[in-house]
């Protein structure tokens, strides 16, 4: 699914349709097409990491996470607020993480996201504040 915007569908709608096509493609291990999602100056701020900047420094901080495992993620949309060519959704998310000892644990929190309408009409993501996780930080 292309993320530019349909006339006819409101920008909740879409974004909605987004981030059900973030789940997916993340699921399916299709790092190109999640990456497509962020806008190109797009702020990632990751649990317990620095802030980076720029789709591609996202690139390569996703590929970690798939590369050590973290599967099966699944976001629920709370709301979804806009203004004018920005909107935001705040929701809850769920995923398996791989650990050290091979077993699989479930992380599950809350997300924030703003998205930006880009010159070409479509959505993308512009700051990801990434996984306010419900789990005590590992010291």
């Amino acid at each position: 699914m292309s993320s530019a915007a349909n006339p006819y569908e409101d920008a909740e709608v879409v974004i909605w349709k987004l981030s059900e096509q973030w789940m997916r493609d993340w699921n399916a291990g299709d790092l190109d097409k999640v990456v497509d999602l962020y806008a190109k100056d797009a702020l990632y701020l990751p649990a317990h990491d620095d802030p980076i900047h720029g789709r591609a420094r996202i690139r390569e901080f996703l590929r970690g996470s798939l590369e050590k495992g973290a599967s099966d993620f699944t976001l629920q949309i709370d709301f979804i607020q806009r203004a004018g060519d920005l909107a935001y959704d705040v929701g809850r998310y769920a995923v398996s993480l791989h650990q050290d000892d091979g077993s699989r644990k479930r992380d599950r929190g809350r997300y924030l996201v703003v998205w930006q309408r880009q010159a070409a009409g479509d959505w993308r993501m512009l700051v990801f504040a990434a996984w306010s996780s419900e789990e005590p930080r590992k010291q």
